[in-house]
């Protein structure tokens, strides 16, 4: 649109016409510019939309990058979860006692003289000689006479030689023989037959009470397995079959029921346990050769230093925790959400653990040392600085 001459009069239809003019052109300004904007934009969203994709690319890259640092530490890394804070140095210099300085250089003077003195007393020092054999184990004793002639010799002494020996494990078969008795018969015919009770720890099994407690020991005590167990005694001249064997396992740990209790009880009455369950593959009873995953539940108490394993099928706690509706005291778990009920429950104080909180910082760190340092010791520091000492 070009624009008119200033006109020469300034009559009213003049003027009329000139406002129309310059309104016309703000307009066709403001649709140039409209337009204008309208590109730019479209451009900055295209930009900002490579930037945000960029952005995510960038984090996901972390990301994998991360899982991949973590997946080469737990092949090839450490497991110590090790972190020295670089920003409480006064850690690695505290003052415990006065003129420690001093007292350090004493110290070290006092050693430097005792390691001169060694040097010029160094003594041979005498052979403790043989290790003494205990003294309540039977001695079988052999003689061993000289192969010469000894015929008006006089015996002046003896040379004694003690060594521990092993008599190697054997079976034998014990034989039970139990004579019965009959009475003479009564004015109305009657007898009665008398035989001595049999006490057996299994009713109708070949095994005796020494064998299955061998059994046992073997698995519970030095955690053989039962097949191991099962051809020790094969080699000792008894086949048993496996199935067999493993009802001897079954029904003999009936008689382990009341000592499980009793050691239950013993853990259950400490005021401070710690529980935790740990992923076990068992063998399915019903599918051979498939398995299933099961849990073994673990209680220990750290006062008593007692210990117990429970298994269960699953891993939700309604089972493991019933008994846990009496108790009284301090319960420590990880952060596992079937243990969160506990922090609701009377009588029952839920206590965290710190090794879980701290992991999660020591995986951090080598993605954000700073971040991670700095949270870790604000939040944690605690676990490295020493409790302030208790005014006299």
């Amino acid at each position: 649109m070009e624009l008119q001459q200033t006109p020469d009069n300034f009559s009213p239809e003049s003027l009329v016409q000139r406002v129309l003019f310059l309104e016309a052109a703000l307009a066709t300004k403001d649709a140039v510019i409209s337009e204008q904007d309208t590109v730019i934009s479209e451009k900055d969203g295209i930009i900002s939309n490579k930037s945000a994709d960029l952005l995510k690319l960038s984090a996901e890259l972390a990301a994998e990058k991360f899982k991949y640092d973590q997946l080469k530490r737990l092949i090839y890394g450490s497991k110590r979860e090790r972190f020295i804070s670089s920003n409480f140095p006064e850690q690695l210099k505290l003052e415990l006692e006065p003129k420690s300085v001093e007292i350090e250089q004493a110290v070290k003077a006092e050693r430097e003289t005792i390691r001169i003195a060694y040097e010029r007393k160094k003594t041979k020092k005498p052979h403790p000689g043989r290790l003494a054999l205990p003294s309540n184990l039977p001695v079988v004793e052999t003689i061993i006479e000289p192969t010469e002639d000894t015929t008006g010799m006089v015996c002046i002494g003896q040379e004694v030689t003690d060594e521990l020996d092993y008599t190697p494990a054997e079976l034998h078969i014990n034989r039970t023989i139990r004579p019965k008795y009959i009475s003479k018969e009564d004015e109305q015919g009657n007898q009665k037959q008398v035989i001595a009770q049999l006490n057996r720890p299994i009713n109708k099994c070949i095994a005796s009470a020494a064998l299955l407690s061998m059994i046992f020991t073997d698995k519970f005590i030095f955690h053989l397995p039962y097949f191991r167990i099962q051809q020790r005694i094969s080699q000792m001249g008894a086949q048993i079959p496996t199935s067999t064997f493993e009802s001897w396992a079954k029904l003999g740990a009936q008689h382990i029921k009341p000592l499980f209790a009793v050691h239950r009880l013993y853990v259950f009455s400490e005021i401070y346990q710690q529980i935790d369950e740990s992923p076990i593959k068992v063998q399915d009873r019903d599918i051979r050769g498939a398995l299933h995953q099961g849990y073994m539940w673990v209680r220990y108490a750290p006062l008593s230093k007692g210990v117990l394993f429970e298994y269960y099928k699953g891993r939700s706690p309604n089972e493991p925790l019933r008994d846990l509706s009496k108790f009284k005291g301090y319960i420590q778990t990880d952060g596992y959400s079937g243990y969160t009920h506990l922090a609701e429950t009377s009588g029952i104080t839920h206590l965290s653990c710190w090794c879980h909180a701290r992991r999660y910082f020591d995986k951090a760190l080598p993605n954000d040392q700073q971040r991670a340092s700095n949270s870790y010791d604000r939040k944690y520091k605690t676990l490295f600085l020493p409790a302030s000492p208790k005014p006299r």
